[in-house]
């Protein structure tokens, strides 16, 4: 009787899985490095103090104070003045009508309206106020709170 040679077995391939997993792993922080890296680059020209804040003020005669907490600028209606923002955390416009008529107030920041108010009759008194978030950081409406 004779012998059939043994059928041909294909041998296992190496297994690399402790390399690939090393891999994944390397791939895997750089993609966070380069989130984090395109992250604090947008974040950081959002911070580089090239934001403007505008105070704008049209209507009727009346008198207006403006600024950050403190201060008290005074301008006339029509007003638009636009300054680089600063590191104060709260700016107004206060806007009084000098007798009758109507008055509207704006705070924007970088071209966005956050506080808006209008007064109309005798004396009334438009007011816009905004504050920063201490967590955000984001620009709010203190009227809105």
């Amino acid at each position: 009787m004779s012998q059939q040679p043994p059928a041909y077995q294909r041998p296992n391939p190496p297994r690399h899985t402790t390399r690939n997993g090393l891999l994944a792993a390397a791939g895997i922080i750089a993609l966070i490095i380069a989130v984090f890296v395109a992250s604090q680059h947008a974040g950081s020209s959002s911070q580089s103090g090239q934001h403007t804040l505008s105070y704008i003020v049209t209507g009727d005669d009346a008198t207006v104070t403006y600024g950050p907490s403190g201060s008290q600028n005074s301008g006339t209606v029509p007003m638009s003045v636009t300054v680089p923002l600063g590191n104060a955390s709260y700016y107004a416009i206060n806007a009084q009508l000098n007798g009758s008529g109507s008055v509207l107030c704006e705070i924007q920041v970088d071209g966005t309206v956050i506080s808006e108010s209008t007064a109309s009759g005798g004396y009334d008194i438009a007011l816009c106020e905004i504050v920063q978030d201490p967590v955000t950081g984001k620009w709010e409406d203190a009227n809105s709170q």
